[in-house]
Formats: structure tokens, C-alpha cells, sequence
């Protein structure tokens, strides 16, 4: 997809931010992207550290 320099692109998150917010998500949608990518990469850690522990 092209975008005219300086363009944003929308990111398509509307479905589970909804779904947070109903589940009672008290983060405003900002600190709740950041949240969800610092959980996603806590996990990826974790993960790389199970099967490879020596890897820094």
C-alpha cells in the first residue's frame, strides 16, 4: 500500500481495543498499545531464553 509522504496509515487494532475496553481496560489507547507491545515482548524474551539461554 503507497501513502503520500508524511500520510499515516491507521492501525486496525479497533476490534480488540474494544474488546479490552469492554472487558473494563482502564489505559487510555496510547498506553495500551505500549502495554500490549512491551507484554509481547516480555513473552519473546522468555521464549528466547527457554531454548537458548545463552543468548544475550
Amino acid at each position: 500500500m503507497e501513502t503520500a509522504p508524511g500520510d499515516t496509515l491507521p492501525f486496525p487494532d479497533d476490534a480488540s481495543w474494544a474488546a479490552y475496553q469492554e472487558g473494563g481496560g482502564t489505559l487510555d489507547r496510547d498506553d495500551w498499545r505500549r502495554a500490549n507491545v512491551d507484554a509481547f515482548i516480555e513473552r519473546l524474551y522468555d521464549a528466547v531464553k527457554a531454548a537458548k539461554p545463552w543468548v544475550k
